[in-house]
């Protein structure tokens, strides 16, 4: 077991799901996304006893920020699945704050995917209500490709390039195009409400995604065939 080398008070009022070191920063920069909606930026050479001030606060999600993504490389931009059913994109080169969710000056535009209105029962069934995301995860080899996964049953594969630029959470948007929908075919069909991901990820190589059920097992699949292994 390791030793504690830091705490630090974050200024999250509410447990904190997810944190990840900002690439080509010398591990200096950190994110943390939490159950108080908020995604915060800090700089550890800038701690101070426990104490750091955030280098930035993004507070426009309405519900639980469940999972963060980086990208291998990239010292400037940061993604986060919410519960509230999009997957915001911050490039901190434009800024590092925005207001919070409800306030009458609240058009910050870090929308990158709005699955609001997402979620299926079943492959064949269109997308009726909100899909709740719980993860994320950006390809080490292909950063084009986003993964995500939430409240049902189907991993889903984004091409960033084929996406429409970002939008404010006070737009409608029309769903964006998915690449590829993963899920092993026994769960395709069963319209279980309780079935959801908890988990997505790529392979190191890029080459497939590992999806997670709550209540279920755990799948290995091929991002080409979409088969399971």
């Amino acid at each position: 077991m390791g030793n504690l080398v830091q705490s630090i008070d974050t200024g999250h009022n509410a447990n904190i799901f997810c944190t990840k070191f900002v690439p080509e920063t010398s591990d200096e920069l950190v994110v943390s996304g939490a159950a108080d909606a908020e995604v915060r930026l800090f700089n550890l050479s800038r701690v101070i006893g426990d104490a750091v001030e955030p280098s930035g606060v993004f507070q426009c999600h309405s519900r639980r920020v469940k999972k963060l993504a980086v990208e291998v490389g990239n010292p400037n931009v940061v993604w986060s699945a919410s519960e509230d059913g999009t997957l915001r994109q911050y490039d901190f080169r434009e800024g590092v704050s925005c207001p919070p969710v409800g306030s009458t000056n609240q058009e910050c535009r870090h929308v990158l995917l709005d699955l609001r209105c997402g979620a299926k029962k079943s492959l064949a069934d269109p997308p009726g209500h909100c899909l709740h995301l719980k993860s994320c995860d950006i390809s080490s080899t292909r950063p084009h490709q986003i993964l995500v996964g939430g409240s049902d049953a189907f991993g889903r594969l984004y091409d960033r390039r084929m996406l429409p630029p970002l939008s404010s959470s006070q737009t409608k948007m029309k769903l964006p195009p998915c690449v590829t929908y993963f899920c092993p075919v026994h769960l395709a069909e069963r319209r279980r409400s309780s079935l959801n991901l908890t988990h997505v990820t790529f392979s190191p190589n890029g080459e497939e995604v590992l999806l997670s059920y709550s209540g279920e097992h755990v799948y290995l699949m091929d991002v080409e065939c979409g088969k399971y292994k």
